[in-house]
């Protein structure tokens, strides 16, 4: 089988689809499929660039400066002679707006022969804020739709809000969940976090770990997450359990910076607070494995599209989520690992902290990966 895999960019640690994309493509590989990777819109690059990073996966990307027709022709080259273009679906990766009818019309030609199949990361906005939300949720929403129209296609999406949303259009979109894109690590985050931990006034990793509860942000911070009423609940908990608190931040925050620098000042003196900023995947790893809680910035009812929160949930982490603001409202937790390292701000929040246990780490690229395939293969013999 050979699988085309389409995405907007594919530059290393800077695109969460397309680390996705570059992880399942190479975990294919390895199990003989032969997978191809191209960035359509990549703002990375400023001309056609192969990328020869993954020896066992032909990587191609394209600048989102080259005209648009010459770029679906290169495009259309590479994929030639695949069974499957699977297509990474996130609207704002294609264009700036989420606009997306230029890829719809151009699908034909970026297909040819082969079977469609879609994931989508992300859907339409929410357009109530204003009319030209609205105008552009519209858009955004006729264009994924004619996506899945395409004759033959496969759709599917990492989370059962998205797969309800999809199915009230009339789209019978499969779930196939997120894996973190971190790796479990062998390797032990004391001998180089402990002394920034010390600097900021916490001694957990140097000697009084039972003293401390260690609670880990990874990856953007949204500027609209609350953070309170969390914060005073977890000193609160914290103090009922003999604990201190101490609160890390892994990763670019992006837009959040503003907001980690007033969480700072408002809990200077009582809560140590640590960024890291830009690190390894396998720091990161280490960071989640010597933490004790995660802390989501995704609403609850999306939380099942979150990258960051995939990871924290690989390395058997307890994830607490304190946004329920979504405009969809939150199915069950379907997945019974995710259900269980879940919580929520509520009524026995505290209880919940200190009755909550680590899982055993489990990377799921491997069985998500298995999952993709028999989809594509059972897709496959069905349409012979």
């Amino acid at each position: 089988m050979t699988i085309t895999c389409v995405t907007g960019s594919l530059e290393p640690g800077k695109d969460g689809v397309g680390d996705y994309a570059r992880c399942l493509a190479v975990e294919a590989a390895r199990r003989g499929v032969v997978c191809r990777l191209i960035a359509l819109a990549d703002r990375h690059v400023t001309a056609p660039t192969v990328d020869d990073s993954e020896p066992q996966v032909e990587i191609m990307r394209l600048p989102s400066s080259m005209p648009w027709p010459a770029r679906i022709r290169a495009a259309a080259l590479r994929s030639a002679n695949s069974d499957w273009v699977s297509l990474q679906f996130v609207p704002y990766s294609f264009h700036k707006r989420g606009l997306t009818g230029a890829l719809v019309d151009a699908l034909p030609a970026l297909v040819g022969d082969a079977q469609l199949h879609v994931m989508f990361h992300e859907l339409w906005i929410d357009g109530h804020a204003s009319l030209s939300r609205r105008l552009i949720s519209a858009g955004q929403r006729r264009s994924i739709l004619a996506l899945c129209r395409h004759p033959q296609a496969i759709v599917q999406t990492s989370n059962a809000t998205y797969q309800q949303a999809l199915r009230e259009h009339g789209v019978n979109a499969g779930l196939l969940p997120l894996f973190g894109s971190i790796p479990i690590a062998g390797s032990d985050a004391a001998p180089w976090l402990s002394r920034l931990l010390d600097d900021a006034g916490c001694d957990a990793l140097s000697g009084r770990r039972a003293d401390w509860w260690l609670f880990a942000l990874f990856g953007s911070l949204h500027p609209v997450w609350p953070s309170q009423p969390l914060l005073a609940e977890l000193e609160s908990a914290a103090a009922v359990a003999g604990k201190k608190i101490a609160l890390i931040a892994a990763g670019r925050l992006g837009p959040g910076e503003q907001l980690w620098r007033e969480m700072s000042a408002a809990s200077a003196g009582r809560i140590p607070m640590v960024r890291l900023g830009e690190q390894s995947a396998e720091r990161i790893s280490t960071v989640l494995q010597a933490v004790d809680f995660g802390i989501a910035t995704t609403p609850l009812a999306l939380i099942g599209k979150s990258a960051t929160a995939a990871a924290m949930f690989d390395h058997g982490l307890p994830v607490i989520v304190n946004r329920e603001d979504g405009r969809w409202p939150a199915p069950p937790i379907a997945d019974p690992r995710e259900a269980a390292l879940t919580i929520r701000l509520g009524d026995g929040f505290a209880d919940r902290l200190r009755a909550s246990r680590r899982l055993p780490a489990r990377w799921r690229l491997p069985e998500i990966a298995t999952q993709w395939l028999e989809t594509l293969r059972a897709a496959t013999v069905h349409a012979i």
